[in-house]
């Protein structure tokens, strides 16, 4: 695990100024590899490599990077793992080539010597990003790995190409020209992250899940190809669901025996994150019993009986008999991260549930330098209630004529909140318990946004907008990007199973991904998730629906393989999540910071929102008159990081 960073360039310049540009694009990154810093140049075609080390297999120089083939002929720069390096390190001993460390990034560079670099990725099984120089065809390869677990940046202007771990690494960039990236802004304030392949800058873009790219120098030609897609992958398995329900169990709990076996694999100490859900605890189940000592388990208890899932999490800890270490925090130690947040934000992402992420990193950092995690296993087996109950409204909905559903959305909307009681809320649970406010008002505002939409895909699209509806706050009048709602569309799929891929090819990566990997690797530590390995997601979307979701109940074929190792009483619970009372800390501890950052001259220096819609919509909130929490949240969040890393809003032309 490391920062990476690169540039092409056909500028003419000396090796120490294309090294020199490298290196202080690969420092911003010194979080994500403390252990280590290299770099390498060549002026000749205009080529750089930068890394930042997090010493995790191979801690020998061996084991360092920029890393060259036994040819001379490949240079590396790899940020992840390649789970399965032993495995492909046999077969290429066995045609005949030497390695000569233990680290995956050498079996990485002889795998591409044996099979070429197309021929060498769909061999990897494991989360990766990397930046390689082939010398004989002068051509830099970037590649992403399939489910987008590591991120991937790429700048372009008219004479160079860089890439790196992190957005930040932009700011190194010598002479980089950055314009706020406008149109992406009100898909932000309804969803809370940016969608890739678009970046908060014109000129950055996310390199896609799944993709190789290649750049010829000097021309910076460029050439991508997608190397594994998901949408064919689950049109090709829902079209041919060849497997019996017992059949299907067995094969996911064979498979996830494999995939947290290779995740295994560290030369430094490794334990797992524990909630006591269903997710981490099967993740943990399975590694316990593939492992001859108590694995380190960690997990944080709160305070408040709201979100507080430590008992479980100790429960489940208990009867596996894992090490397992629980810290107490309270909403105070939550708040403090607040005020400091935009530092390991990155690129603006206006999840509240990065503030737990972070400080049960910070946690487990202090023991171990690897972490398992859960993630993934909502979005690949059906585990939101929308996919349930939201599907069945979607279906009923869907007949009623346009103009019928806008007069029901209309009449809703004229009927005070208060006379509507929860029931609304398994209706329109639009996420997980870690983004949502619950409030009955912003459930009315989300039935009556499904009733005046006008299809099934935009139903869909507006149940997951969490936001702010509009973007009225915005300065200007910026052209929001129009989403590609063709997957939501595909008559192909059942209606539940084009849910579970758009989050699968949206959510899942540019939210939930994004805020692991940004706030595990803030502290240096390594988040591996066994339930995304592709083996599972191929297969996953193999299975009968009954294992997916079943009666209103998701993750079927999860809970029934975590009861080979638990108790009933500890796998069939509410699920509770962790909800941030955005709307409480908004009105109470957090209003002096929201007041600053919304101040009219804070706001006009930065020229993204409009002082007085924002100050309105601000007042209203504050008297109880909406419920926008998270929307404000967005808004806020923008606001902080724009002063953090001193952007503005240029005006329009």
């Amino acid at each position: 695990m490391c920062g990476i960073a690169g540039l092409i360039s056909r500028e003419g310049l000396e090796r120490s100024e294309l090294e020199k540009a490298a290196v202080a694009m690969a420092g911003r990154l010194q979080h994500r590899g403390p252990d280590d810093q290299a770099a390498w140049a060549d002026p000749d075609p205009g080529i750089a490599l930068a890394f930042q080390r997090l010493a995790i297999l191979d801690l020998s120089l061996a084991g360092r990077q920029p890393m060259t083939s036994s040819t001379g002929r490949f240079l590396v720069v790899f940020n992840g793992e390649i789970y399965n390096f032993l495995e492909l390190k046999k077969v290429l001993v066995s045609k005949g080539r030497s390695l000569k460390g233990r680290s995956d990034t050498e079996v990485l560079l002889e795998a591409v010597e044996e099979w070429g670099v197309e021929g060498a990725v769909p061999r990897f099984r494991g989360m990766f990003a990397f930046g390689l120089w082939d010398r004989e065809e002068k051509r830099l390869w970037l590649a992403r790995d399939r489910m987008g677990i590591k991120p991937l940046f790429l700048y372009r202007d008219a004479k160079r190409i860089a890439f790196f771990s992190e957005l930040r690494s932009v700011f190194s960039l010598p002479s980089a020209q950055l314009t706020l990236n406008k149109e992406i802004l009100p898909t932000y304030l309804r969803r809370l992250y940016v969608p890739a392949p678009e970046s908060v800058f014109r000129e950055v873009a996310k390199v896609p899940p799944g993709t190789l790219l290649s750049i010829h120098a000097p021309t910076l030609e460029e050439t991508d190809e997608a190397f594994w897609s998901l949408t064919d992958v689950a049109l090709s398995g829902s079209q041919e669901p060849d497997l019996s329900e017992a059949e299907g169990q067995e094969a996911i709990h064979e498979e996830l025996r494999e995939a947290v076996r290779i995740r295994l694999r560290s030369d430094v100490a490794l334990g797992a994150f524990l909630s006591g859900g269903i997710d981490s605890s099967t993740v943990v189940a399975v590694a316990q019993s593939q492992s001859t000592t108590p694995l380190r388990t960690f997990s944080v208890a709160f305070d408040s009986d709201r979100f507080n899932e430590g008992p479980f999490a100790a429960a489940v800890a208990q009867h596996l008999g894992t090490d397992h270490k629980e810290v107490k925090l309270s909403e105070k130690d939550l708040l403090n991260l607040v005020p400091g947040m935009s530092s390991f934000t990155d690129e603006p992402l206006a999840d509240p549930s990065q503030l737990p992420t972070h400080l049960i990193s910070k946690v487990a950092r202090e023991s171990v330098t690897v972490c398992l995690t859960g993630d993934g296993g909502d979005e690949l087996f059906g585990g939101y209630n929308r996919y349930s109950l939201g599907g069945r409204y979607l279906s009923r909905l869907g007949p009623v004529p346009g103009p019928v559903r806008r007069l029901l959305a209309l009449g809703l909307q004229s009927v005070p909140s208060r006379f509507w009681d929860g029931a609304i809320a398994d209706a329109v649970d639009g996420s997980d318990a870690g983004r949502l406010q619950h409030s009955r008002a912003s459930r009315i505002e989300k039935l009556s946004k499904l009733l005046k939409a006008g299809s099934k895909a935009e139903m869909y699209r507006a149940l997951t907008e969490v936001g702010l509806p509009d973007s009225s706050v915005l300065n200007g009048t910026p052209r929001a990007k129009a989403e590609d709602l063709s997957v939501l569309e595909d008559g192909r799929l059942e209606m539940l199973e084009r849910m579970m891929l758009w989050d699968q090819l949206a959510y899942l990566p540019d939210d939930l991904l994004a805020k692991v990997d940004r706030c595990s690797m803030a502290v240096s530590l390594e988040a591996r998730v066994p339930i995304l390995d592709h083996e599972i997601v191929e297969l996953a979307w193999r299975l009968p629906q009954g294992l997916r979701v079943n009666g209103g109940t998701g993750k079927i074929v999860l809970r029934r393989i975590l009861q080979e190792y638990l108790p009933s009483s500890l796998v069939e619970r509410p699920k509770m999540g962790f909800s941030v009372p955005l709307t409480d800390w908004l009105r109470g501890p957090l209003k002096p910071w929201a007041e600053g950052l919304l101040q009219t001259d804070s706001l006009a220096s930065v020229g993204v929102f409009e002082p007085a819609e924002t100050s309105h919509r601000w007042e209203e909130f504050q008297k109880g008159e909406t419920d926008d929490a998270l929307g404000l949240w967005a808004v806020l969040v923008l606001q902080d990081w724009c002063r953090t890393w001193g952007v503005r809003s240029e005006p329009d032309p």
